[in-house]
This record gives C-alpha cells, sequence and structure tokens, in this order.
C-alpha cells in the first residue's frame, strides 16, 4: 500500500469528520419497565450440503428462546432439509423434514428482488430465503406475545410480506439487526459518541415497521438496528426495556443474550456438512461421480481462494 493510497484515505476521513453533523435525532432515554409478556427470540441458519447450478441440498435449521421477565423459560430447536432444483426458468423448492418442514416454493431465476445487477438469481440464494420464510413461519407458530427476530423486518422477496402479515396480525413483531445498509446523510460519529442507554427513530421504513437505532447497554461500543411493527409503536418502552434488560451479559455488552443462545444453537458447523455429505455419498453409490462432476463444475473458483 503506497502512500498515494494512505494520503487520499486521511483527506476523506477529515472530510467525514468535517460535516456538519445532523441536528435531528431526538435520543430517548431508555426506561426499565418491567414487562408480564413471554418475548420469543429466533435466529436461524443455513448451510449448503450439496451445490451446483442447478441443483443444491441445504440444511436449515432454527432456534427459537422464550423468555419471561428476563428468564429463559424454554427452547425449541427445527431443522429441515430443501432441495433446489431449476427447470424451465425457475428455481423449485421441496423441503423433507428431519423435525420441521414447509411449504414448497418457486423463484424465477429472473426475480428482479434477488437478482444481484443484471445476473440472474444464483441458486444459492435460495437456500437464505428458505431459511428466512421458516424463521417467519416459526415466529407466526410461537405461543409468545412478542417475537423477536435476528434481522430486520424488511420484506425483501414477495414470499415475505405473507409471513410478515400473518405475524403483525396475531403477534408484536420485533427485529433486530447487527448490520444496517441504512445510510444516507446520517451522521454515524454522533450515534457513537451519545452516552448512556438511548433509542431514536431514524429516516428509514421496514414493511410496516418503523426502524430505529438503539444502544442498548451503556457501557456498549455498539448500535443496532431495530423495526418495530408500525401499529405496536405504543408499547416501545416496554420491547425496547426488556432488549436492554437482556443486553448485560459480559460476552456482548449491548447484545439480547437470548439471541446470542439462539445463534449458537441454530449454527450448522462444517462437520455437520461433512457427515451428510458422506451419507449422501454412500445412499448414492456409483451414481455419486455424476453428482461429483456437477460440484466441480460450480466450485472451481473455491478450490482457486483455498490455494
Amino acid at each position: 500500500m503506497n502512500d498515494e493510497i494512505i494520503d487520499k484515505i486521511t483527506s476523506r476521513l477529515s472530510e467525514l469528520k468535517n460535516v456538519d453533523k445532523q441536528k435531528n435525532f431526538n435520543f430517548l432515554s431508555i426506561n426499565k419497565n418491567s414487562s408480564e409478556k413471554t418475548f420469543c427470540f429466533i435466529d436461524g441458519s443455513n448451510f449448503p450440503v450439496l451445490k451446483s447450478n442447478d441443483i443444491c441440498l441445504e440444511m436449515i435449521r432454527v432456534s427459537a428462546f422464550y423468555y419471561k421477565q428476563n428468564k429463559k423459560i424454554k427452547s425449541e430447536k427445527k431443522e429441515f432439509f430443501v432441495l433446489v432444483t431449476f427447470k424451465d426458468g425457475l428455481y423449485e423448492t421441496e423441503c423433507f423434514p428431519l423435525d420441521y418442514s414447509i411449504d414448497n416454493f418457486k423463484f424465477n431465476i429472473r426475480d428482479e428482488d434477488l437478482m444481484t445487477g443484471k445476473n440472474d438469481v444464483e441458486i444459492s440464494r435460495i437456500g437464505g430465503c428458505i431459511r428466512r420464510i421458516s424463521e417467519l413461519k416459526i415466529a407466526g407458530e410461537s405461543n409468545a406475545e412478542i417475537v423477536v427476530l435476528d434481522g430486520s423486518l424488511d420484506a425483501k422477496f414477495s414470499h415475505e410480506k405473507k409471513y410478515l402479515d400473518e405475524i403483525y396480525s396475531r403477534k408484536i413483531a420485533c427485529g433486530l439487526s447487527k448490520t444496517t445498509d441504512v445510510l444516507g446523510n446520517l451522521d454515524f460519529s454522533e450515534l457513537i459518541e451519545q452516552k448512556g442507554e438511548w433509542i431514536c427513530e431514524i429516516p428509514a421504513k421496514a414493511y410496516k415497521a418503523k426502524t430505529f437505532f438503539a444502544k442498548l447497554n451503556e457501557k456498549s461500543e455498539y448500535i443496532f438496528r431495530i423495526d418495530v411493527a408500525e401499529d405496536k409503536i405504543k408499547i416501545l418502552d416496554e420491547i425496547i426495556s426488556v432488549l436492554a434488560e437482556n443486553s448485560k451479559d459480559i460476552i456482548f455488552l449491548g447484545y439480547p443474550y437470548a439471541l446470542i443462545e439462539a445463534h449458537k444453537i441454530a449454527k450448522i458447523d462444517k462437520s455437520e456438512k461433512e457427515y451428510f455429505l458422506t451419507k449422501l455419498m454412500l445412499k448414492l453409490g456409483k451414481d455419486w461421480k455424476f453428482f461429483e462432476n456437477k460440484i466441480k463444475d460450480s466450485n472451481a473458483h473455491e478450490k482457486l481462494d483455498k490455494i
């Protein structure tokens, strides 16, 4: 890295520091109110066991942790496989339950919600979509009064809206995002420097939800995006208070511990993929060679990255 690059970065950082600070943040302190409601914290993961350009087998796992008055009362884990195949311009899904299953779906390869630029939708995007749908479905099926999803309440593809609408009609929905694509002319330095525990509304909008930034622990160095269903804003104080009370663990100050637990249980590690892949190889027998060649067609870049 030469000096010219360093100078350019330094110059740009200086410009950013001198930008007039955004003055319309309305920082509200988080009031510590107790709640009698049951909260359900949900996270999920997906992992490709087998993937080529036109067929993909993914394992999906979703976990839910139930809390009341900041005490865990129960947890559950749901997992299944989804087979994605390409036919006549569509990705078609078929679920195979381990202990859970969802409906089958079709995704157009030219779906503008899922395309990157002008490129066709890659088959690897579909597993993530099915994981998201399963998280929303489990949220809707839970007996908790308030569901907290890992991620936003954005509806980034068409099938999401149906499941979000079902949750909105029966429950109080909240989404907590570790990262955000909300930029505009927001001055993040002002946010980071703000002391205490607070929440402020920002000029962004998720699907039928209002969006906020929040610092859930005064000692935290992190700010998170929080979406709350717009017709449930009247109990915003109660929701944020519970999230803040659950965000005191030193392992990740300012982030709800219930979501840490949900992430740990939902995570699928590489050894599990290898186990299922080996089992698949044994079951396919001599037909495995055909699939192995298809996999090689699509993973040459991954092979190069490992060299």
